[in-house]
Parts: C-alpha cells; structure tokens; sequence
C-alpha cells in the first residue's frame, strides 16, 4: 500500500479497496475524518476505515518498490524483494556480512574493506554499532544485524505448487489452498484457473485468490516462503534459517531475525469465538475471543468488526430498535458506523472483547457476526424471551 499523508494529501477519488498507510494524525484534507498515525485506512467508498496495525504486520510501498515492517511502534523499511532474495540465496556478495557474525558477536573481528562493503563507509570501524546502515535503524548488538524487522512477517500457507493443468489436487479438504503454475481448465474439475493465483477448495469448486504486489506466502511442501511481486519469488526455506538462527552455518547468515518466524505464522490469521452468556432479565453478555493456531487466547491487541443482525447469521448489520448495548467489560470502542449494528472494537491485550446485549425489541433472535482481517464469523442463533 501507497504511504500517505491524509491529512495534506487524501488520495482523489480513491476506489473501494483501495488502501493507504498514513503518516500523520489530524483530519484528512479531503473528506474531513479524523485520522491516526501509522494506521492503515480501506476506503469503503464513503470513508476510510481504519485498522490500527499489530507488531508483525508486513506492507507493500508499490510507488517505492520497498517492504515495510510493523515493530509495535514504528514502520520499518525492509528494502525490496529483490535485496532480500539475494540476501537469502547468497546472490549478493556485497550482502554477506562476515563470517564473524555466526554467533552474533557484539564486536565484529572484519576486515576494514568487509566491513567497509557493509556501510559504505571507508573509515567505518568494526563495532556492531557502525553496522547499523545494515538494518536502517540504531542497533547496538550485531546479532541484530540481518533484517531484524522480518522477525514478525505474518504469511499466509498453501499445500503445494502444483499446475492445475495437469495435476489438479485429487480429494482436497475444504480449506485446502495451492498455488497453482499454469494457466487453461484444471485437469479434473475444468474450472479456468491461472498461473501465479492461489486456489482455495470450498467444498465444491475453486475460490481463485489474485495475488497482490507484497504479499507473502508458506509453501509446506517446500517449507519455503515465496512474496510476490509480478510474480513469486522464493525467498528461503525454514531448514537455512534454522542454520541461520542457530548460528551452524556462517555462509548463510544473510537474516538472523527470522527466529519468531514459527509463532508468526501460526498468529498470521487468528481464530475467533464468539460466545454469550444464559439471559438474565433480557440481557446475554457476548465474549469475542481471538486464539491462534494452537488454540491459545491471543496474547495481543486487535482491531475487530463487530457486527449484530436480527434476523440471520452473516447477514448485513441491521440496526435493533430498542435494543441496549452496555459499555464494553473488555476491549473498546473504536468506532461506531451503524449505533446498535456496526462497531470497530479493540480487543484487551488477551485478544478479548465483551459487551453486554439486552433485547428490549421485536423478536426473539440475535446474531452476532465479527470479522478480523479477511475472516468473518457469526455466533449461534442468540434466543432472547419474548418481550
């Protein structure tokens, strides 16, 4: 996404879907919307929705060709896929650090022309600190020095590249998804798929996913990460970081930092309970929890779309009558689109969000439906007593 100023240069006639990272608080100049620092806003097509980002998160500058890294406070800039996959492949020599980074030493024994390939700086000495170029922030530890940002890269998993064409997957699981390499009718379905796009089997057919410039996904069968930029490039397996993280292979120290890479993909996208409480005079309290991949409450703040509608599951968020909605006994409000439908709410730093439903209206069901990224899930039908 395109790194703006809203608040001196909205983007004009922006399309929906379309997303900025902005740069500044205030009021953005166009649309009059007050407007955070280093949040990401979706245009919806009548005003920007904000997502307030989390440590890990990983975008894509198309106008500067550069990745940037959210570190819990500030944007990072990760360079280009191009940089990086010469990193990982050892295509750079100008890249390689010394082989005296293998254990991460504070002091760093190079050579002054080494160590000059690393700054650019022919009067550089050889203390981690004067190798900060390397990352583009102050480091003080050399064991730091090799990408340090892509510690929290949040990714998504395909299967397998496989080419459709001819070998489309037999027997997929709903939720299986692929990378597909070929572009005509899938060998078994002959549903139209093409190359480069990722397929999702939905239970009958293929949800067909078009890749976007900075996104990154985990191959499993390679055990290797590939981001996209035109096209797929391969960016390393697991088995060099390993190398890499355990200091055993001092030619491949070219992105220390990947040691959280394991817990950052199992959080990329986190489950979601939504739960309520028995009535009690009319009243249910509904628990939005976040857990990850092993099922664990989320040890972190997220920005959460909480949706109520009267009617059915998934449905469009309808406004409720007389209904009440209490303060929130966990999380925050963050926004309110629709009062009693439509709310952006911040989870507690558990990943848990509480608000208490009393049914003062007509009928005697609720649905509540809440989304966290690209995954939306709906409660159970919410039985009230009649009224």
């Amino acid at each position: 996404m395109i790194v703006k100023n809203l608040t001196t240069s909205e983007p004009k006639a922006p399309r929906v879907g379309d997303t900025v990272l902005n740069s500044a608080a205030g009021v953005s100049s166009a649309s009059g919307q007050p407007v955070l620092a280093n949040h990401v806003y979706a245009w919806n097509g009548s005003a920007w929705e904000p997502r307030m980002p989390q440590a890990g998160d990983l975008s894509f500058d198309p106008v500067a060709g550069t990745l940037r890294g959210y570190n819990g406070a500030a944007w990072l800039s990760l360079g280009t896929f191009a940089n990086l996959k010469d990193i990982t492949d050892g295509g750079d020599a100008a890249a390689l650090h010394s082989h005296a980074l293998a254990k991460g030493a504070t002091d760093v024994t190079a050579s002054a022309a080494e160590v000059n390939r690393v700054c650019d700086n022919a009067a550089a000495t050889s203390t981690a600190a004067n190798l900060n170029t390397l990352t583009g922030g102050a480091v003080s530890n050399a064991d730091a020095l090799h990408t340090h940002a892509i510690a929290g890269l949040r990714v998504q998993a395909v299967k397998d590249i496989l080419d459709f064409t001819a070998a489309e997957p037999a027997g997929p699981a709903e939720g299986d998804r692929y990378l597909n390499s070929g572009t005509g009718d899938s060998s078994a379905t002959a549903q139209a798929v093409t190359a480069d796009r990722l397929y999702t089997w939905n239970g009958a057919d293929w949800t067909e996913t078009t890749p976007t410039a900075g996104q990154v996904i985990y191959d499993e069968d390679s055990n290797a990460l590939l981001g996209y930029e035109a096209a797929w490039i391969a960016l390393g397996t697991f088995a060099n970081i390993k190398d890499i993280t355990d200091g055993g292979n001092a030619d491949a120290l070219h992105i220390h930092a990947f040691a959280g890479m394991a817990d950052a993909v199992q959080d990329a996208i986190p489950s979601v309970a939504v739960t309520a409480s028995v009535e009690v005079a009319h009243a249910r309290d509904i628990t939005v929890q976040l857990k990850d991949a092993a099922g664990n409450n989320l040890a972190e703040q997220r920005l959460v779309r909480v949706m109520v509608n009267p009617t059915a599951a998934l449905g469009a968020p309808a406004a409720t009558g007389t209904d009440t909605f209490g303060a929130p006994s966990a999380g925050a409000i963050y926004q309110t689109v629709t009062a009693k439908a439509d709310y952006w709410a911040l989870t507690d730093n558990t990943g848990k969000y509480v608000f208490s439903l009393t049914h003062n209206d007509a009928g005697t069901s609720r649905w509540v439906a809440v989304a966290v990224g690209s995954k939306v899930v709906s409660s159970a039908e919410l039985a009230f007593d009649a009224v």
